[in-house]
């Protein structure tokens, strides 16, 4: 479009230029300023140069978080000159934030707010700035150490029939808030069974049963290590009933502590000894007065 308005700008100009009996010198500098008012008009439509190129960076930039707090905050800052017109909204791990002050976590403007602060909160806060035809991002991550469930039960009871064949599916318990998401590595003893959240065992026969270790790590804090204790299914009544006896023995044990047995022998002989001392002495005063 623009190459077409050129030419036809030429051809004006040549018309204009004989129309009028201009010198040739006259014509040609004519020509030459109308050359380049064309160019400078075509690079500016083609390659447009903006006067509000800026670099947005978030401060802090980097957090480790190992228990929860009451608040956190963000703050984005500009490097440049972006114009008026910018508009600034906040994403978390990719979902959009909303500017909501009632919310426990908001972003207006150029702060973030992150109140009671838990470990799902977790992850990469971006920044992100648009102006007339540009964009920019930044941001700032919040890293929590691996955490594990410590309420999942680690003794797994084995259905063996004989040395039949068992199956067991096992699940390392990494919680949602640990940031970046660790490596697991399944071990029993000195050999890897496998690098995935969770894995399927298969049992031949009784002499695999024993312990499997779940380590997880994502690079910060220390490793965290599940162990499962896989226990032949015919041990679990024999433990249940075992709890059982204890408690009973342990309650048997406060009862007699409690309410002490009393020896009557002592209190028989006691009394009977009283009574004869009275009548001893009885005798001898009825016999010294008479």
């Amino acid at each position: 479009m623009l190459i077409i308005l050129c030419t036809c700008t030429m051809t004006a100009s040549s018309r204009y230029t004989h129309t009028h009996n201009l010198s040739t010198s006259t014509s040609n500098r004519f020509r030459f300023v109308l050359f380049v008012a064309c160019m400078v008009v075509f690079f500016a439509v083609v390659f447009p140069i903006s006067s509000h190129s800026f670099d947005v960076e978030v401060f802090p930039n980097f957090l480790i978080v190992s228990k929860p707090r009451e608040q956190i905050r963000f703050q984005c800052y500009y490097k440049g000159q972006p114009s008026t017109l910018t508009k600034t909204y906040w994403t978390h791990n990719g979902v959009v934030i909303p500017c909501n002050e009632t919310e426990r976590i908001f972003g207006c403007s150029d702060t973030l707010v992150l109140s009671h602060f838990q470990f799902n909160d977790s992850g990469r806060y971006s920044c992100h700035v648009t102006d007339i035809g540009n964009t920019s991002v930044g941001w700032g991550e919040i890293c929590v150490p691996t955490l594990l469930d410590e309420s999942v039960v680690g003794t797994v009871y084995v259905s063996m029939n004989g040395n039949a064949n068992a199956t067991v599916t096992l699940r390392c318990p990494v919680l949602n808030g640990s940031y970046p998401k660790p490596q697991v590595v399944w071990r029993r003893g000195g050999d890897i069974l496998s690098t995935e959240e969770s894995i399927t065992v298969r049992l031949v026969n009784k002499s695999q049963l024993g312990h499997i270790d779940c380590i997880a790590y994502n690079g910060y804090g220390g490793a965290k290590v599940k162990r499962f204790n896989l226990t032949d299914e015919k041990y679990r009544s024999s433990a249940t009933t075992a709890s059982k006896v204890a408690h009973i023995e342990t309650s048997n044990t406060y009862r007699i502590v409690s309410t002490p047995a009393t020896d009557t022998s002592d209190a028989k002989f006691t009394s009977h000894s009283c009574v004869a001392v009275v009548i001893f002495l009885t005798y001898y005063v009825i016999r010294f007065v008479t």
